[in-house]
């Protein structure tokens, strides 16, 4: 004896998206979910958005050493001890006097004298 089934295909059912509120044949509308777990709510496929794969970030291991173990700088070069462009230059060319004396106007606000 063939067991009927349980429910009906639907498709000629309609269904309401859950987001927008317009109606879509029940067929259309896609389920949501939230980090991997369903909602329980339907969305039509303009509103539909899969699971971002940034949700699931925390769920692996993310190790991103920055800092070197017992590091040493290069002190043998001339080049490795001076600052690069020195001192506040300006599109790659020297401060002028005004500019300076700009600078320095502003950091003697930053400072408070």
């Amino acid at each position: 004896m063939a067991q009927a089934a349980k429910f009906a295909t639907g498709k000629y059912a309609w269904g309401i998206c859950d987001v927008c509120g317009e109606r879509y044949k029940l067929l259309e509308l896609k389920g949501t979910t939230i980090r991997g777990h369903a909602t329980g709510l339907l969305a039509c496929p303009t509103c539909w958005d899969e699971d971002h794969p940034q949700n699931f970030l925390d769920r692996y291991v993310t190790a991103d050493p920055q800092a070197l173990r017992r590091a040493r700088p290069d002190t043998s070069l001339a080049a490795s001890r001076t600052l690069y462009p020195p001192g506040n230059w300006i599109n790659g060319l020297p401060p002028t006097a005004e500019q300076q004396a700009a600078m320095e106007l502003l950091k003697n606000e930053e400072v408070g004298r």
